[in-house]
C-alpha cells in the first residue's frame, strides 16, 4: 500500500468515523471482538472435561500457587493445576493489575 493510498483511507475512515479533529481528536479505532457467555461455556466446559474423566477438586489455596503448585498436584495426584481465580489471581499469582471488567 503506498502513502497516499494510507493517507486516503486515513482520513476516508476520519471522516466516516465521525471524528471530531476540531476538539483535538486526531485518531480513532473500531474493532469486532468476541464476546462469551461465561456461564454457558463454563458449563459445557465442565461437562466435556467430565466426561473426560476429570476430577474436580474445590479447595482453598492462599498465597502464591507458584509456591504450592507441586505440593497440590501431589496431593491431588493431578498433572495439572488449572488457575480457574478470577479476580483472585491478585492473591495467587501476586498480579496486582487484576481488576474487574463489566461489573463482575
Amino acid at each position: 500500500m503506498s502513502i497516499v493510498c494510507f493517507q486516503l483511507i486515513y482520513f476516508n475512515f476520519i471522516f466516516s468515523s465521525a471524528v471530531n479533529t476540531d476538539t483535538g481528536v486526531v485518531d480513532a479505532y473500531q474493532h469486532m471482538a468476541p464476546m462469551v457467555d461465561t456461564v454457558t461455556y463454563m458449563q459445557w466446559l465442565y461437562k466435556q472435561c467430565r466426561d473426560k474423566g476429570c476430577r474436580f477438586v474445590h479447595d482453598e489455596i492462599h498465597g502464591l500457587l507458584r509456591d504450592q503448585a507441586e505440593d497440590l498436584k501431589r496431593k491431588y495426584k493431578a498433572q495439572l493445576i488449572f488457575n480457574c481465580s478470577g479476580l483472585s489471581a491478585k492473591e495467587l499469582a501476586g498480579d496486582e493489575d487484576v481488576y474487574p471488567l463489566r461489573g463482575r
